[in-house]
């Protein structure tokens, strides 16, 4: 499983309505036809960084302009490829 995280810029309230909006009748985790498991994780009430460089934590808080308190975190299903460029 291959993980993507998403820092939006908007209210969590803002996101969850989102999620809702185009995933319904599901929540926490939202899915996507079985193969992206999306949540929402933060500092403060989660485990957002916990696994991170602190390197990696500056380079993020150097290109959006500040430390983001929440992201969306999108598991990604190993059933589906994943292009050459985007493994490590």
């Amino acid at each position: 499983m291959r993980t993507v995280f998403v820092f939006p810029a908007g209210e969590r309230a803002e996101t969850v309505a989102s999620l809702d909006r185009h995933l319904p009748e599901q929540r926490d985790p939202w899915t996507l036809d079985g193969n992206l498991y999306i949540g929402i994780d933060d500092e403060q009430n989660g485990h957002l960084f916990s696994d991170w460089d602190p390197e990696d934590v500056a380079i993020l808080e150097a290109a959006i302009g500040h430390h983001p308190m929440r992201a969306v975190q999108i598991d990604i299903s190993g059933r589906i490829d994943a292009p050459q460029r985007f493994t490590r």
